[in-house]
């Protein structure tokens, strides 16, 4: 791999060992050294969202946005970020870009970015509710129907 690839690696198991101000220290250059890194961005931005760097992770999030405009995991992580600082300047503009992506994965039968507690507690209407639960109860059927007789 190239040496941003190996770098954003580093930072990504630092992170799942829950190691995150180390993570943050092997992520945060590199979205200055190449700000266009959409994964580096996103994962800075989960990592920032772990130590409560909300704004940060806000940042990083809108940033990964400005590159994938629609992109489910960035869209979602966005909207909670702003949540969890109570900026509800674009709500209801940045939920009809969270929901259109859930109905596109929805559509597609995808397991959906949104998952089935969530949605219980954003706007979702009834029936993209038990969508997305059903989306998630086949992916986990998907996982354990060999065990099922």
């Amino acid at each position: 791999p190239t040496l941003m690839a190996a770098r954003h690696n580093l930072g990504s198991a630092l992170h799942t060992l829950k190691r995150f101000r180390e993570a943050i220290e092997v992520l945060q250059p590199l979205t200055t050294d190449s700000p266009t890194c959409f994964e580096c961005l996103l994962s800075l931005g989960h990592t920032l969202s772990e130590v409560k760097d909300h704004e940060g992770a806000i940042d990083m999030y809108k940033r990964a946005l400005d590159l994938r405009q629609n992109d489910p995991d960035a869209l979602l992580n966005y909207y909670h970020a702003k949540q969890q600082v109570i900026d509800w300047s674009d709500r209801e503009a940045l939920f009809s870009r969270l929901e259109a992506v859930t109905e596109g994965q929805l559509a597609q039968r995808h397991m959906t970015t949104v998952g089935p507690y969530y949605s219980l507690l954003s706007p979702f209407d009834q029936e993209q509710m038990m969508g997305i639960a059903e989306s998630h109860a086949s992916r986990a059927m998907d996982k354990i129907e060999w065990m099922v007789p």
